[in-house]
């Protein structure tokens, strides 16, 4: 996927997304809550300057995730259960807590779309912070009013037991 496969992603539409890193497939599903850019009145309409040598984050297509599969071998692992009630984080004791970030697909400089799921970091007492862990670079993806995630599954294997 690239840049071009975005454009014409629309805020509050279903969204089931496929990434592939060195060890695992990850698919999340979810809805679009925003799509986030510099210049909002024209999001994902200017090309991408691909003559820069490092891959810094363009646009974001914000996700309010639901269902989070990893792929590894032959096993599929549920790990929806950590997108529900993720919670505040607070970096110091003294600042207010603040709203943990939601999922997203983040556009790079290169044109290449990754997938972004945000991680606590924990102090013992309190999450202090969310690390924006990349699960790789997006190869399919699939949006409209609903979506099925079972959809993006390799053929080999079957929709997770509860």
């Amino acid at each position: 996927m690239d840049f071009d496969d975005v454009r014409d992603l629309s805020e509050g539409d279903a969204i089931a997304a496929r990434s592939i890193s060195e060890h695992y497939l990850t698919i999340l599903a979810g809805r679009i809550q925003t799509i986030a850019s510099d210049d909002p009145d024209d999001v994902f309409q200017s090309d991408i300057d691909e003559d820069i040598d490092n891959p810094i984050t363009l646009p974001e297509v914000v996700i309010n995730g639901d269902v989070w599969w990893e792929i590894e071998d032959d096993g599929l692992c549920d790990l929806s259960d950590r997108l529900d009630e993720r919670p505040p984080y607070q970096r110091y004791h003294f600042l207010s807590p603040q709203e943990a970030p939601q999922c997203r697909l983040a556009l790079e400089n290169t044109g290449r779309v990754k997938l972004v799921i945000p991680t606590p970091n924990s102090n013992g007492s309190r999450v202090t912070s969310y690390t924006l862990e990349k699960h790789g670079y997006v190869d399919r993806l699939r949006s409209g009013p609903v979506v099925n995630p079972e959809l993006m599954l390799p053929d080999r294997l079957d929709r997770p037991t509860d």
